[in-house]
């Protein structure tokens, strides 16, 4: 690590991105960025509103069983819609965790001269994306229309049972609702997501977004699939914070090609965007992310950013050089982007893209011959698994200015055992606040532990497994830094929510789940605690795929 430094990149001299001149074909950036430009792969005015049908009465989630703990379908190959863990790899099909192949031998692949059309989205907070090398041709249907005749689908059909008190969580906890466990699994259907805001508890697979309120369970929308659409292939992992979310729909043959802006609060679809590559391939890999003022696109031939606010062009990635492996992974309001030129100088690069206005914040020279970034397990700040050639493998964070910190070795050891998670999973398994990283760690068959290290030392801080038979798992981070974890109950065992102290791992007890909550189910489900509600969303072909815990008697 000696002697890398961190270096500004600033386009055009001034921090932003160079602006090519107009009517000229967008080529090679410096900065790998490109705006506004027409020609070859000009932007293309907005299409008319297209309405979409009104949505049906909501149907019942499916969802798909659970694969082996730590199984993920190869990093350069997509997995099937059915694959119910999560996304697929960059740039090919999102997160093939636990790390991708080196990036060498590169491929003849050209620059990424595309350009973003004309596209309206939605804001979240908690980010995934995809990498991208080509082009979002302008097909934008803006949607002012209201989903079920006056705003998103409400609900008829079956709900979820039961109501939620409104008591702080805490205590004992019982079941507020659940929505019915489906009579037969369907294998083909993957949890892609969940949304917990306020106004809606929101989950998402390849059978469709449906929302429901939060306190009683009561169905409040089920997104419609816009025209052209089959299935739900990706969704941004949070809403921003004023409520907007994006979602990616399939068009058949596994071509992820629909991005919609939705409003999570009515269901609304604010438009509707259609990508396109310039070869014609499919886009297996779509992944959408949304900042405060932009959405971010990724997959193999698009890459880019475009303004929330009327759905224009913000910005678009471009390849350092003619022949590239580039791979993007996006959260809030920062871009993670890494790539490998074979004739390039630096051949790899590691860079910090701001989510809004596509400016390089700054640039890192990768080391090695065959360096490969595995995953980003955070964005702010920058954190990253680097995989070195003869298998050497580490974690580096990285200062707001770029500077590398301590490289903390992973290849073995008691993090041979550990589980890192990339941004934006629909089950993380790994939490980054601050300096330290809290992750689930392996090292008794069977009851895993939460972990924590400093990403500034290297050090080992702590290591909780729990009270019960089962361990324990990180499942977040609260408002002022502490890790919340569950203690995996076992049988007849009460699991229970947790906070730890960051700097010992001292466990404070906020709440018990009840004894029919299996412990080792919870190992596959998203959990979230927001107010008086613990929401569960399962990944398994068994349960209810949604429920939500209140305080008992609330």
């Amino acid at each position: 690590m000696t002697g890398e430094s961190a270096t500004q990149r600033t386009g055009d001299g001034q921090g932003q991105p160079p602006r090519p001149a107009r009517g000229v074909r967008l080529g090679k950036q410096g900065g790998g960025v490109g705006q506004d430009a027409e020609g070859d792969f000009a932007l293309r005015p907005p299409t008319a509103a297209v309405p979409h049908p009104v949505a049906g009465p909501p149907q019942q989630p499916a969802y798909g069983a659970a694969p082996p703990y730590g199984a993920a379908p190869p990093y350069g190959a997509p997995p099937p819609y059915g694959y119910p863990q999560q996304p697929p790899p960059y740039g090919y099909a999102q997160p093939g965790f636990p790390g991708q192949p080196g990036y060498p031998p590169v491929p003849a692949r050209k620059s990424r001269a595309g350009l973003i059309g004309g596209l309206v989205a939605g804001a979240v907070v908690l980010a995934v994306v995809a990498a991208g090398v080509v082009l979002l041709d302008g097909k934008k249907e803006k949607d002012d229309s209201a989903l079920a005749g006056g705003g998103a689908s409400a609900s008829a059909g079956a709900g979820p049972s039961g109501a939620a008190g409104g008591s702080p969580l805490g205590g004992g906890l019982a079941l507020a609702w659940q929505l019915p466990a489906p009579a037969k699994a369907d294998l083909r259907d993957r949890l892609l997501g969940t949304w917990l805001t306020p106004q809606a508890a929101v989950r998402g697979s390849s059978s469709g977004v449906k929302a429901y309120d939060p306190a009683t369970g009561r169905p409040l929308w089920t997104l419609a699939l816009p025209p052209g659409a089959t299935d739900v292939c990706a969704m941004a992992p949070e809403p921003n914070r004023d409520g907007v979310a994006a979602v990616a729909f399939d068009q058949g043959e596994r071509n992820c090609a629909l991005v919609s802006a939705v409003d999570t609060a009515t269901g609304r679809i604010r438009w509707t965007h259609t990508l396109t590559s310039p070869r014609g391939n499919k886009l297996s890999s779509t992944r959408v992310s949304v900042s405060d003022t932009t959405v971010v696109v990724s997959n193999a031939y698009v890459s880019g950013g475009l303004r929330i606010s009327d759905g224009g062009a913000a910005w678009t990635l471009l390849d350092r050089e003619d022949i590239c492996i580039t791979h993007l992974r996006s959260a809030g309001n920062t871009v993670v982007v890494d790539d490998f030129c074979g004739g390039g100088s630096p051949r790899a690069q590691l860079r910090a893209v701001d989510a809004g206005t596509g400016r390089t914040l700054w640039t890192w020279a990768i080391p090695g011959k065959y360096p490969n970034v595995s995953r980003v397990l955070s964005t702010e700040p920058v954190v990253v698994d680097l995989v070195q050639e003869a298998g050497n493998e580490y974690l580096l964070a990285f200062d707001s200015h770029g500077t590398p910190g301590t490289p903390i070795p992973i290849s073995g050891g008691a993090f041979g055992r550990v589980r890192f998670s990339e941004v934006g999973e629909p089950v993380p398994v790994s939490f980054v606040h601050g300096t330290t990283l809290f992750a689930r760690s392996e090292e008794t068959a069977g009851r895993p532990a939460v972990v924590a290290y400093d990403l500034r030392s290297g050090g080992r801080l702590w290591s909780w497994a729990g009270g019960g038979g089962n361990g324990a798992g990180a499942v977040g981070v609260s408002a002022d830094g502490r890790p919340q974890a569950l203690s995996y109950g076992a049988y007849k065992e009460s699991s229970q929510l947790v906070t730890l102290d960051p700097a010992t791992g001292s466990p404070t007890p906020v709440a018990a789940l009840p004894e029919s909550v299996a412990g080792f189910s919870l190992k596959y489900s998203r959990v979230r605690v927001g107010g008086a509600a613990l929401l569960l969303a399962s990944e398994m072909s068994m349960g209810a795929p949604l429920a939500v815990y209140a305080a008992a008697g609330g």
